[in-house]
C-alpha cells in the first residue's frame, strides 16, 4: 500500500516504515504536569516510562473532558474528588489518558515498554502501571490474546523476575485492561516460567502451546478482586 499526496510518496507495504512514521505523529494523549497534550511515541520514548490508571472515576473525568472544552486534568478532578491526601497520585508524572488503541499502537508501546510498578488502591477500586522503556533484560512475558482460536481470550503477562512493587500485593495475579498479569512467586506463575524456560518460545508451536494454558489460565482462575470491579 502506497500513500500519496502532493507533498509525499510513502511506501506502507513496508512494516518497518509504518512503525517508524507512525511514531513520530503525535497520536498519543498524555497529562503532564496536570496539562494534556498529545505527544508521538517517539516522545514517550524519550520521557522513559508513562503511567496508567484503571477505575471508573478516571474514566468518567476522561469522558466528561472529551465532552466540554476544559482546560483541566484528569488529574486535577481526581484530586478534587478525593482530596490532595487521599488522591494517591504521588509520582505519577505522566499520564497516558486513552489506555488502550486496539491497533498498531497498542503493539508499539506493548513492544517498546513493560510493567515497571504496580500500584493499587482499594478505596478507589484503581489500579495503577507504570512502564518503563525495555532495556536489555524483559521482567515479563507476554502472550498476546489468541485471535485465532479463541475470540475472547486476554492477553497474559507472565512475571519473569522479582521486582518491588509499590503496593503489597497478595494475590496470584491482576486482570488488566491490558489482559491477566500474573505475578511471581505464585504456583501458577512458576508453572508457566518453568514451561518458558523448557520450551523454545520463539518455536511457533511452543509459543502457542503457552499461549493456550495462559487463555485457559484466564478462563478458570479469578486472578484478583479487580476481575469483579473491572
Amino acid at each position: 500500500m502506497t500513500r500519496r499526496n502532493a507533498g509525499f510518496n510513502v511506501d506502507f507495504s513496508n512494516k518497518d516504515i509504518l512503525i517508524r512514521k507512525l511514531c513520530e505523529i503525535p497520536t498519543i494523549l498524555i497529562e503532564k504536569e496536570e496539562s494534556r497534550q498529545f505527544i508521538s511515541i517517539d516522545n514517550l520514548k524519550d520521557g522513559g516510562h508513562f503511567w496508567t490508571i484503571e477505575c471508573e472515576a478516571f474514566n468518567s473525568a476522561n469522558r466528561l473532558l472529551k465532552e466540554i472544552k476544559s482546560s483541566r486534568s484528569v488529574v486535577s478532578i481526581l484530586r478534587d474528588l478525593y482530596g490532595d491526601t487521599f488522591a494517591n497520585l504521588d509520582g505519577i508524572d505522566t499520564l497516558l489518558n486513552k489506555k488502550r488503541f486496539y491497533n498498531l499502537i497498542d503493539e508499539v508501546l506493548l513492544a517498546e515498554f513493560q510493567i515497571s510498578d504496580i500500584k493499587i488502591v482499594p478505596n478507589q477500586r484503581r489500579l495503577d502501571l507504570c512502564w518503563n522503556r525495555v532495556s536489555n533484560n524483559r521482567n515479563w512475558a507476554r502472550f498476546p490474546k489468541r485471535r485465532d482460536m479463541h475470540n475472547d481470550s486476554e492477553a497474559c503477562f507472565v512475571q519473569l523476575t522479582s521486582m518491588d512493587f509499590n503496593s503489597r500485593i497478595e494475590y496470584d495475579g491482576i486482570k488488566s485492561t491490558y489482559g491477566i498479569i500474573l505475578l511471581n512467586g505464585s504456583p501458577i506463575t512458576q508453572y508457566i516460567v518453568e514451561l518458558i524456560n523448557s520450551l523454545n518460545i520463539s518455536n511457533e508451536d511452543d509459543f502457542a502451546i503457552l499461549s493456550d494454558i495462559c487463555y485457559l489460565v484466564g478462563c478458570s482462575v479469578s486472578c484478583s478482586v479487580f476481575s469483579s470491579l473491572f
